[in-house]
């Protein structure tokens, strides 16, 4: 819910080209070594969204585990970092199988 509120065809964040909606195939769309448009120091140098098995590499946990004001995710109302929710994040992504390449 905090992620499709912005990551959708009509949200803010429609210019990143993720959409993160509950029936979003799990696409390129869906971030699945979709490479960033619009993340710029948000992507901390990472390749793709979300890289299958390698949650380090991935922006989308990278960006949900930090409070920097440019890079964290979601960007309102957020000061500390859900522990509970990025280690679910962190075992959903570790979970996929697949490459990038």
């Amino acid at each position: 819910m905090n992620c499709a509120h912005c990551h959708n065809p009509r949200g803010p964040a429609k210019n990143s080209g993720l959409t993160l909606t509950i029936d979003q195939p799990a696409d390129s769309e869906f971030g699945v070594c979709k490479p960033p448009v619009a993340a710029g120091q948000g992507s901390g140098g990472l390749q793709f969204s979300i890289v299958p098995g390698s949650p380090e590499e991935s922006i989308m946990y990278y960006r949900m585990n930090s409070t920097e004001l440019d890079v964290m995710m979601p960007e309102l109302a957020r000061s500390v970092n859900h522990e509970e929710g990025l280690d679910l994040i962190y075992e959903w992504i570790a979970s996929l199988e697949g490459d990038c390449e």
